[in-house]
Formats: C-alpha cells, sequence, structure tokens
C-alpha cells in the first residue's frame, strides 16, 4: 500500500487560476454569462468547462463566466480515482456470490483504467476480521497496492454531520467515514457493496446535499458490477 496526501475538494485554487484534474487553466475574467461556441469540454469536479480556441466558459459559484485563455496546459484524460471500500475486499473470495466476486476482481486489478484508493478505516476494518481470512484480505492489499489516503481534521467534520444528520447511524459510524474520505479527497466514484448504509438512494441524496453545503464534491457511490465492464461467465 501507498500513502498519498491530496489536495481536499474544499480548498480554492489560487485567484486568477482553475485547477482542475487534467487541466490547469491560468485565466483573465472577461464576461458573466457569455456564451461563446466552443469546440472541446469536459465535466470535471462536477463543472462543465469548454473551451474554444479563444475563450473558456467554466461553471463557477455565481453562474458562467468567460474568459480569454492565457495559458493552458493540457494532460489528457486523468484515470477516474475510485475508493474501494471494505465490502469489496471481502467478496475477493465470496465463492458463494461469483458475479460479485468477479466484479471485484475486476475492480481492484484495474490500476490501468483507474487509480485505486483506500483509507485507514479499510486496513482496520480488515484487521478486525477473525483469523486466517484477515491475513489474506491485508495480502490481497499488498498484491493489488490501492494508494492509502492519509487522516484529516475534515474527514472526522464531514462523518460527524452524516452521522448527526440521520444519514448513517451513529454504531455504523465507519460507513460515514468511508464517504467522507472519498469526498474530502475529491475522488470520483465509491464503490462498495454495503447496500444498507453506502449504495442506496437516501444516503447518495442525503449525502449530496450535505457535501453541497458544505463546500465538497460528491462522488458516485455505486456497486462494483455498476463499474467495471466485463464478460459473465
Amino acid at each position: 500500500m501507498r500513502n498519498q496526501r491530496m489536495r481536499s475538494s474544499k480548498r480554492n485554487a489560487p485567484d486568477g487560476a482553475i485547477s482542475q484534474p487534467g487541466r490547469i487553466f491560468a485565466l483573465s475574467k472577461v464576461q458573466k454569462n457569455s456564451s461563446p461556441l466552443f469546440s472541446t469540454g469536459a465535466l470535471c469536479r462536477g463543472h462543465f468547462v469548454g473551451a474554444s480556441e479563444k475563450y473558456i466558459v467554466g461553471a463557477l459559484p455565481g453562474g458562467f463566466y468567460c474568459f480569454s485563455a492565457v495559458f493552458v496546459v493540457y494532460l489528457g484524460m486523468r484515470k477516474r480515482r475510485v475508493y474501494i471500500e471494505t465490502s469489496v475486499w471481502n467478496f475477493l473470495f465470496a465463492d458463494d456470490s461469483p458475479r460479485r466476486k468477479k466484479a471485484a476482481k475486476v475492480l481492484v486489478s484495474s490500476s490501468d483504467k483507474y487509480e485505486l484508493f483506500i483509507s485507514p478505516v479499510v486496513v482496520e476494518e480488515i484487521k478486525r476480521c477473525p483469523g486466517e481470512f484477515g491475513q489474506i484480505l491485508i495480502d490481497s492489499l499488498k498484491e493489488y497496492q490501492p494508494v492509502e489516503l492519509e487522516p484529516d481534521n475534515e474527514i472526522g467534520y464531514l462523518s460527524g454531520l452524516y452521522v448527526s444528520k440521520g444519514v448513517i447511524p451513529a454504531k455504523y459510524e465507519d460507513d460515514a467515514v468511508h464517504i467522507a474520505y472519498a469526498s474530502v479527497y475529491d475522488l470520483d466514484i465509491l464503490a462498495s457493496y454495503n447496500f444498507k448504509h453506502i449504495v442506496k438512494l437516501k444516503t447518495k441524496t442525503e449525502v449530496e446535499h450535505i457535501n453541497r453545503v458544505n463546500g465538497y464534491r460528491t462522488p458516485i457511490i455505486i456497486s462494483p458490477e455498476e463499474l467495471v465492464d466485463y464478460e459473465s461467465d
């Protein structure tokens, strides 16, 4: 496992610049709510950004702004960043559920397509697994080498909101922490087989509201089957 510290989604780029994953724009504002034709665009951090030869249009607080492009660095299409919650690792060995087992295996093996992340909570939950199974899961983390994100005060704050607002029961606080890690670290996707507390409409809807109010982007919360592309046996 590797550790990584990343910019939280709540921290802003410097004045006069927009930093998006895969793209860096140094811009000067021209006018608000203009609509020039643009030939390319991308959905970055939840905001549509389009660019013509002379202008870049970005969705920012207060409306759409038209910018003259002073400097543009295009880094190509980046990999989607996926947080892999503990239940997915458990299903790597679920012989009684072959479809989910296969989807989990495809996902954790897809470092060529995705940037894969876990948190210290994933490691702690795995270590609580009884007997030999816990060691088997630890060995799987070592084999597939997801990046382990570092703790952050914002994670405790945000997960506490999920619990205090009734999104996640206090008894299952770790589930709130998983969502908070993916949100604070601005990841694209949270993959989970926890349908009781995480992959469910109520959670998705209420997390999106709490995150929006507090300045965080909400990851797409889905099961591995919805994410990976594979042939069923």
